[in-house]
């Protein structure tokens, strides 16, 4: 009867790292989309003012 928790130990470790990993990917997203749309804001801008 002691084999179940430990498994279910093992499944949330997996979980907790693939979450991690989640929260990574999300972020470099999001840093990347507001650098590309500083950019974006920054060219029409200029273009604006030009």
């Amino acid at each position: 009867m002691a084999e179940p928790p430990a498994q279910e130990r093992l499944e949330e470790g997996r979980a907790s790292k693939d979450v991690r990993r989640r929260w990574q990917s999300a972020r470099r997203i999001v840093a990347v989309t507001l650098i590309a749309g500083m950019l974006a804001a920054g060219g029409w801008v200029a273009w604006y003012v030009v």
